[in-house]
């Protein structure tokens, strides 16, 4: 209930829209009809937070440098995830994503696969 406070949102249940007031105190209108669009709406309405922001990184700016030089070395123990015999993985079902968020998760993972910083899964 707090983001719906937040907007002060009024909800129409028998015109079915919702009116929400942005931060610039502007009513946005979404009709049943536009509740696909909801999505767009909020996210051009957010506000990018920059790592900057974070205190913690301001306190240890030495550990948190501006871009990556590589994967780490390799190390003298090996990190393995042991399977007990005669079981199947977990397989559970995966849920929507909007798609400005979803543009964005793949260009994210493009950018870590073109500088060699993750690679494609090859899980069964």
């Amino acid at each position: 209930m707090d983001w719906l406070t937040l907007h002060d949102a009024v909800i129409n249940c028998k015109r079915k829209i919702i009116d929400l007031q942005s931060q610039n105190d502007e009513i946005v209108r979404i009709k049943s009809n536009e509740l696909n669009g909801l999505q767009a709406v909020l996210d051009s309405k957010m506000i990018e937070r920059k790592i900057e922001s974070v205190l913690v990184v301001c306190e240890y700016l030495d550990v948190f440098p501006e871009e990556l030089s590589g994967l780490p070395p390799i190390r003298e123990v090996e990190f393995g995830i042991e399977l007990v015999p005669w079981t199947t993985p977990i397989s559970i079902a995966l849920y929507r994503m909007a798609p400005t968020e979803l543009r964005e998760l793949k260009a994210q993972l493009q950018e870590l696969i073109d500088r060699g910083f993750a690679r494609p899964s090859f899980s069964p």
